[in-house]
């Protein structure tokens, strides 16, 4: 498809064409390459309609790299398929929500999309769908530290998407599988399941796990194995101009570092593009590596403020396994978490869970109410209550402690 892309003549203005140089433009990202768009493609795209060809628009938005436009297309998508009673499309496009909520860390908002898009594929009868959410559940499961919960759904999901061929759900189940190994402190097992081909599959699927896999590679001292893996994830991080990707590149190279300085100077790196995104739970994850590593250098006294950082960014959105870990490493190098982090984003409820993914994606009173088919007075209703649960005065503010967990100064 890469290659029959580049040979199609795509020198209109269309939307259609717009569309078409965007696949074309996810292709050459994935290669390494520039995307190479028109000035203009971005915008034509949200004038498309179609709900089913807007969650694919938003899918190629998030291959490039600009995800917060890839929210917006997908938010159209869902918002449509709402209003036009597309089942049959609303299920498809809450994969992708789901998809785009792991990409930023944003756990709440992924598990509501995953939970209602499980059920409404069993009532569809999509069996290999259902399964695909159940894979996300596993992952989720994983990442908020329900161990056994993870395991559970990750064996069902591989006795199903294995015999059936279903790739997405079975790298997804592993990927889950890895993720309770390494925050157990198993490398080994969980390089066995993140051990997958980069150059077969979906690069979409394939490329987000490669951090996770040069973790376990080097912990389970067989860095080699992880190499050509990273060196395809540095072609995608580079060519999509993703800071958040960036800061993931630069802690696989801290992890793989020759040198002390070099990887004290990578982490920093990492951190440095961390700061003021809107990846919490992958910033955390660089301060707790970083921590483990100066304390393991035997600078303990310097080990503690990223650990301690790690520490309250895992408690405040609820990942109890990294935060077990963070605390466990934190004590080691003779600390103790001095701040109680607000657990107001996990009383929301699932409707106020989608009204603050939209305000925090920059959309107005007026776009959140017409995505949720409901009036702009009760958007306002819900705002208010959306507020006093966490805290917040205002919307600047509500986007500031949804990005940071309700720590002011956790990702400083």
């Amino acid at each position: 498809m890469a290659d029959l892309s580049e040979r199609i003549p795509l020198t209109g203005q269309s939307k259609e064409d717009a569309l078409f140089r965007l696949f074309r433009g996810a292709c050459r990202v994935f290669a390494g390459r520039e995307a190479e768009l028109w000035t203009g493609d971005e915008v034509a795209v949200e004038s498309i309609d179609d709900p089913s060809v807007l969650c694919w628009a938003g899918e190629l938005m998030q291959c490039i790299g600009n995800l917060d436009r890839a929210r917006r297309l997908n938010g159209k998508a869902v918002s449509y398929a709402r209003r036009l009673g597309a089942a049959g499309v609303l299920v498809w496009a809450l994969d992708s929500s789901v998809a785009l909520a792991f990409s930023s860390d944003r756990l709440v908002t992924a598990r509501t999309s995953a939970e209602e898009g499980y059920r409404l594929a069993e009532d569809l009868g999509y069996p290999n769908l259902r399964c695909r959410y159940q894979s996300s559940l596993a992952l989720l499961a994983a990442m908020q530290g329900e161990m056994r919960t993870a395991r559970d759904l990750a064996d069902d999901v591989l006795s199903q998407a294995v015999p059936r061929g279903l790739m997405s759900a079975g790298v997804t189940a592993k990927r889950a599988l890895g993720m309770v190994d390494l925050v157990a402190g198993r490398p080994d097992l969980a390089l066995a399941n993140l051990q997958l081909p980069v150059d077969s599959g979906n690069p979409r699927i394939i490329l987000p796990i490669v951090p996770d896999l040069v973790e376990a590679a080097v912990k389970a001292r067989q860095p080699a194995v992880a190499l050509r893996s990273f060196a395809k994830f540095t072609q995608w991080a580079e060519a999509a101009h993703s800071p958040a990707l960036a800061a993931l590149a630069a802690r696989c190279r801290a992890l793989l570092a020759a040198t002390p300085a070099a990887a004290v100077a990578e982490f920093r790196h990492a951190i440095e593009l961390h700061t003021g995104g809107d990846h919490p739970i992958e910033h955390a994850r660089t301060q707790l590596l970083f921590g483990e590593y100066l304390r393991r250098q035997r600078r303990r006294a310097e080990a503690r403020q990223p650990l301690r950082t790690a520490l309250e960014i895992f408690q405040a959105h609820d990942v109890k396994g990294w935060a077990a870990r963070a605390n466990a490493e934190l004590h080691s190098a003779g600390g103790t978490a001095e701040t109680t982090v607000s657990r107001g984003i996990l009383k929301l409820t699932p409707q106020e869970v989608r009204i603050v993914d939209a305000v925090t994606a920059g959309a107005t009173n007026s776009e959140v109410a017409a995505q949720l088919c409901l009036g702009p007075t009760t958007i306002d209703h819900h705002l208010r209550r959306i507020f006093d649960k966490v805290g917040a005065n205002s919307r600047a503010e509500l986007i500031r402690k949804m990005l940071t967990g309700g720590s002011e100064d956790s990702l400083t």
